[in-house]
């Protein structure tokens, strides 16, 4: 069950083992709503509200004096938020992803086919926070006759109005031959959709900061030096600060400086890198502040810390 952390404004939302809470912006609890199933996700939209969706298809939006419940004809095994562009992904086991209003209704299902990909599992599908990419991964797992390996897609999502036809265009994709270990590939954007950081159970070394949509342009395209294995990732709403937590030090954050800079590579530099020792016992998801001064950290336990950045 997925483990989320979401900071917007003035509160912070996290979710661990299908059970919600709101926070202060100093991590103490506000509230832990009741809810009758195990929730998927959560989102904060523009005004506050959490959004969460839950394991029978039903969509919740919570204030601390109103909420309200909308059932829609899904039952995913995962699902991605994207409360200000009022769209979902969901993606069931065996299944391809698609994408919903949070009204229910069908915007799109992806095809492997039409974009020459294949894949037997450990799939995962996250939208972007404005809904504006949508990043897809996809793996060939042991027992598979094809070369074992990981890889991704990120669409850009055309939307202009509610109602109106949505468009899906590849932004970029890449495939590593590994022998791919069992879990979902962890995404994370900047507030504008424009960088993205990746993560994924193995060890081998990974892509690092990428800037969405230059791979055409950049005949060098991607490099492989990013340690691999993360198991907790954030970047800042600019782009420039991103965070990994990983399963071998597990009271450790690394923290990348990343290029500011919009240039027509894809590959972000990473200017300087340093580690932060929450007190937790444990980092299982991480969050920007909406300025960037800050990491929010949750630990298995719920419990949340708030550390500066360095």
């Amino acid at each position: 069950m997925a483990t989320r952390l979401v900071w917007s404004g003035a509160r912070i939302a996290s979710l661990v083992d299908g059970r919600v809470r709101v926070h202060e912006a100093d991590g103490a609890v506000l509230v832990e709503p009741p809810f009758e199933r195990p929730v998927l996700d959560l989102d904060v939209d523009a005004r506050g509200g959490v959004l969460t969706f839950d394991d029978t298809g039903g969509l919740r939006r919570w204030l601390p004096h109103a909420h309200g419940r909308t059932q829609l004809p899904l039952r995913p095994t995962s699902v991605s938020l994207a409360a200000r562009r009022r769209l979902l992904v969901a993606d069931a086991a065996g299944a391809r992803p698609s994408v919903h209003t949070l009204d229910g209704r069908h915007v799109w299902t992806f095809s492997f086919a039409d974009h020459a990909l294949h894949a037997s599992g450990a799939r995962s599908a996250v939208l972007a926070p404005d809904g504006a990419a949508l990043a897809i991964s996809y793996a060939t797992l042991p027992g598979d006759p094809r070369p074992p390996g990981r890889g991704w897609i990120v669409l850009a999502v055309d939307a202009t109005k509610p109602g109106e036809q949505v468009a899906f265009k590849e932004l970029d994709r890449h495939w590593l031959q590994t022998s791919a270990e069992p879990g979902p590939t962890l995404f994370a954007f900047d507030a504008r959709a424009a960088r993205m950081i990746h993560a994924s159970p193995e060890t081998t070394p990974h892509v690092g900061a990428i800037r969405i949509g230059k791979q055409r342009k950049d005949p060098a395209r991607y490099t492989t030096a990013h340690p691999g294995g993360a198991h907790a990732i954030a970047l800042d709403p600019r782009g420039i600060i991103a965070a990994y937590a990983y399963p071998d030090a597990p009271r450790r954050v690394r923290v990348d400086y990343l290029d500011p800079a919009d240039a027509e590579l894809s590959m972000i530099e990473v200017l300087e890198t340093l580690t932060i020792d929450p007190a937790l016992p444990d980092v299982a998801a991480l969050a920007f502040s909406p300025d960037s001064h800050a990491i929010a950290c949750l630990s298995r336990s719920g419990a949340i810390e708030i550390v500066p950045v360095p």
